[in-house]
C-alpha cells in the first residue's frame, strides 16, 4: 500500500519523513529522493529483496555507473556516493528513535548511518545501476565552479549538525 503525504510548503526530506512515520507500519521504510530519474523498478525491487535476504538494519543504493566528472570527484572526496545517498532502505524503528528529525536537513543521512554504527547494525552497501538525479546544482544552473562550492556549503551544515570526527569515521567505514 501506498499513501501520498503532502506539505503546502517544501519543509525539506527529513520533515517529510518525520510526517510520514505517522502513517508507516511496516518493518522497513524505503526513502527515495524526490527528484531522481530513470530508476529502474525492477532494480528498486532487488534492493528490497536484498534488504530483507541480507537482515540488514539499513541498505543504501550506491550508483557506479557515473564516472570521469569533477562532479563525481568532488563526490568521492566528501563521500557523498555513499555517505549521503538518499536512496535507501532503514529500519522504520529507527528512523522513529532519531532525535531532531525534523530538523536534521542535509545531515539526515549522514544522522541515520551514524546512527547504525554507533548501535552495530548492519549496513549494506548495494550496488546500483547509475540513473539521473537532478541535484540542486543542476536545477539552479550553477556553473562548475558555484555547484561545488554548494556541495561544500552542504557538507559544512552535515558537518556542523553531526562532527567532523563522525563525517570522517563514516567515510571511513564506507569507502
Amino acid at each position: 500500500r501506498i499513501d501520498f503525504i503532502s506539505h503546502s510548503n517544501n519543509l525539506g526530506k527529513s520533515a517529510a519523513i518525520a510526517s510520514a512515520l505517522n502513517k508507516v507500519s511496516s518493518e522497513a521504510t524505503l526513502m527515495l529522493d524526490a527528484d531522481i530519474r530513470d530508476l529502474n523498478p525492477t532494480v528498486v525491487e532487488t534492493m528490497i529483496k536484498s534488504y530483507f535476504d541480507q537482515q540488514a538494519s539499513l541498505i543504501i543504493y550506491y550508483k557506479y555507473e557515473e564516472t570521469g566528472t569533477i562532479e563525481r570527484m568532488v563526490d568521492q572526496l566528501l563521500g557523498a556516493e555513499m555517505l549521503l545517498c538518499g536512496e535507501r532502505i532503514v529500519e522504520t524503528k529507527i528512523l522513529r528513535e532519531l532525535e531532531n528529525l525534523n530538523s536534521l536537513g542535509y545531515a539526515l543521512e549522514v544522522t541515520i548511518n551514524q546512527y547504525c554504527i554507533d548501535h552495530h547494525k548492519k549496513i549494506v552497501l548495494f550496488r546500483g545501476p547509475y540513473f539521473y538525479h537532478a541535484i540542486k546544482q543542476k536545477k539552479q544552473n550553477y556553473t562548475l565552479l558555484s555547484g561545488i562550492i554548494a556541495n561544500l556549503k552542504m557538507s559544512k551544515e552535515i558537518i556542523n549538525k553531526t562532527s567532523i570526527t563522525n563525517y570522517i569515521k563514516q567515510k571511513q567505514q564506507f569507502i
